[in-house]
């Protein structure tokens, strides 16, 4: 079991990253479409950040453990 629980920590840590790298990515994307020149990485992290915050009150309220 608890090699589970670690697994399931992994796992977790892995959508977090993903999470970031899609933020990052979406916000350079829209920057580019946009046809601006100036990239704030601040506001990206920022989305990456609210994403994950939001991953956590999902995991938090509907998590098994």
């Amino acid at each position: 079991e608890e090699q589970e629980y670690l697994l399931y920590k992994r796992f977790n840590i892995v959508i977090m990253l993903i999470a970031m790298l899609v933020a990052v990515v979406g916000y350079y994307n829209i920057i580019q479409v946009m046809g601006l020149e100036h990239i704030k990485w601040c506001c990206s992290l920022k989305a990456g950040a609210i994403a994950i915050a939001l991953y956590a009150v999902y995991e938090l309220l509907l998590g098994e453990r």
